[in-house]
Order: structure tokens, then sequence, then C-alpha cells
């Protein structure tokens, strides 16, 4: 009966809504709201091939908080040990793990030799790569190999046929600070000045592909779907006490990348459900493009090495709120976390 078997969807979603519920109840916070290591780097990434990891994968970031890591770099087992100097041999089925001379290692021998603790937990990671194969015989290639085979003049694109999973293959890694590897030096980020904060926002929206129109207008924060337009006040009520709590540059900035990632969801951009559907006031789904647009505005203030955390407060009603939303549907948090990166991806990179 394999009724009850896990997808690897669910795994994923599971450990994202343990992170986000330990985040809640540990630190009274939203995941994206913790106190930031500056130097942590918002995109975690792969030590052993510098990938940066994309969709639901960001949650890495908020592990690597929550831990009080350094470092926000991952590993798998495999590339650890061949950057230890020990080699994976396959013979049919079966592997093993041998060190410089052939000699073979049992798998709990190496983990004392490569790992601070045994015991160390390891974090899902989701993999959707496509599958290629060669129309001819049907022999799968990978991308650097169809890339090559173009290159070179023998195949053409034609050749090839590229099949996505409907699943994606996990992998699990290891922050780098659980293992024996030597560690980097942590780089140090630029910060983003105060006085350069209403320039880089206003840029930041400008090129954007397929923009929406800014209107600084005196009026509450809003993002217009029909006309694709981000309305905001303007810095000078951000800076009044009475009017936006005071923290100025930092609220201003937080408002205008939430209102910002909004606008990432119109249909000539992403066309994420949360904006392309205007029936969904209040349902499930609007609280999930709220998530989309909360953890994308810190995710990019964070790109900028720009500290906005003062300007989110949220109440206690608000995270029990959260919780029992997350232990009723496991995978809200892990959707939400796939379109916010998307949205901070297209924002930045125009894809």
């Amino acid at each position: 009966e394999m009724k009850n078997k896990k997808t690897n969807i669910d795994i994923i979603a599971d450990s994202v809504t343990e992170m986000a519920l330990s985040c809640i109840e540990k630190e009274k916070k939203m995941p994206w709201e913790m106190k930031w290591n500056q130097n942590l780097g918002v995109f975690a990434h792969n030590h052993s091939t510098g990938y940066i990891y994309r969709g639901v994968n960001c949650y890495l970031t908020f592990i690597s908080q929550l831990e009080e890591y350094k470092h926000n770099a991952w590993i798998t087992f495999d590339q650890l040990a061949n950057k230890m100097g020990f080699k994976k041999v396959r013979s049919g089925k079966f592997f093993w793990y041998a060190d410089k001379n052939d000699e073979k290692v049992k798998y709990n021998d190496l983990k004392a030799l490569m790992l601070k603790d045994v015991d160390a937990k390891r974090m899902p990671v989701e993999n959707w790569t496509p599958n290629i194969y060669l129309r001819e015989g049907w022999k799968k290639v990978t991308f650097k190999q169809k890339t090559r085979m173009i290159e070179e003049g023998t195949h053409t694109n034609e050749d090839f046929v590229v099949r996505f999973p409907q699943q994606p293959r996990i992998h699990l890694v290891y922050n780098i600070e659980q293992t024996k590897l030597p560690l980097p030096k942590p780089k140090k980020t630029k910060k983003l000045k105060k006085t350069e904060v209403e320039k880089t926002l206003h840029n930041l929206i400008k090129e954007m592909k397929n923009s929406p129109a800014l209107k600084i207008d005196g009026r509450n924060a809003c993002y217009s779907p029909s006309k694709h337009t981000i309305h905001m006040p303007t810095m000078k009520q951000f800076k009044d006490k009475s009017g936006y709590n005071g923290t100025s540059e930092s609220h201003y900035f937080h408002t205008g990348c939430h209102e910002l990632v909004h606008s990432s969801g119109h249909k000539n951009c992403l066309s994420r459900e949360g904006i392309t559907d205007l029936g969904i006031w209040g349902d499930h789904r609007y609280a999930k493009e709220e998530l989309v647009a909360e953890s994308g505005a810190e995710m990019l203030a964070r790109y900028f090495n720009f500290d906005t955390s003062s300007a989110t407060k949220n109440t206690e009603a608000y995270l029990q709120g959260w919780v029992s939303r997350l232990k009723n549907d496991s995978k809200i948090m892990a959707s939400a976390l796939r379109d916010s990166s998307k949205a901070v991806h297209y924002i930045l990179e125009g894809k």
C-alpha cells in the first residue's frame, strides 16, 4: 500500500514548514524578519559549484539565520567527499567510497572524518533540471553535451527532446559550517546608504522588465493590477512619526519593494494567480500573495544589504494565525517562497 508515501514536493514542503514554525516559535518572527547577518548574502549557494539555489531552496538562507551560520554555502555528501580527497566508486547498482590509495572507507568512518557531528542534519533541496535525450537512439545527454554538439555542428536543436520531471529530484545538503572543510572568510558587502534609498528603489522599479508605472502621489501605498501602477506616499510622509512609525528610509524601501513584488505578478510579467485573479480577496490565495510580497521585499532589501526589519511589526495574533495556517496547510509556505524567489530574480534579472 503506497498511498501514504511522501512525494519529493511533500518532503520539501515539510522542511520549509518546520523551518517557519521553528522561527515563529523561537524568534517570534516570520522567517524573513529575523536579525540579519550582513555578510551572509541573500542567496544560498552550492559551495562546490557556486550555483545559486533558486525557488523554494531560498529557505536555506533562513536556516542559516536560525542556526546563526556565518556562511550561506551548502554542499552534498558526495561533493564534500570529493573536496576532502575521497571518491565514489560505482559497480553496477552498488557504490562505495575510497581514499587516495583506493582503500575502501566505511560510510560511518567517512562521516566521522568529514563532519563535526556525525548526526548533523542535512536539508533537502529540490532540483527540477530536465532530462535531455537524443531523438536517435533515445540516449540521455547533459546540457553541456547538448550545447557542445550544437556548437560543433554535428546536431541541431531539433535532434533533442527535453522532458521536464513531474516531481523534483531531492538532494540533501550540509551547511559548510557543519563540515571539517576550511571555511572561507565571510565576504563583506557594501551597505546601502540611507541617502541612496529613494533613488535605488526608483531605479529598481524603472529597470524591471515590463515595469509598472510609479506614482508618488501621497496616497497609501498600493499596487493597481488593472493599471499596472504602484502608488506610494512621499519619503517625507514616511519620516513623519505620526504617519509611518518614523522608520523613514527602511519603511519606505520595504513598502516600495513589497508593492514591486506584487507588480511582478502582472499578466505581462510572471502572471501570478494572486495578482491576475482579482476575486481572491480574503481567501488563502490572498494570504499566500501577501507572503510572497513580504518575503520578496525582505530578500530585495537584503540583496542591497539594507536592514528593513524595523519596518515590520507583527502582532502575536498575526503570528499565531500563521502557526495554525501552516499546521493545516503544509504547502503554503513552500509555494509562497517558490513564487517570491521567482519574483526577486525576475525583478533583478528580468527572467
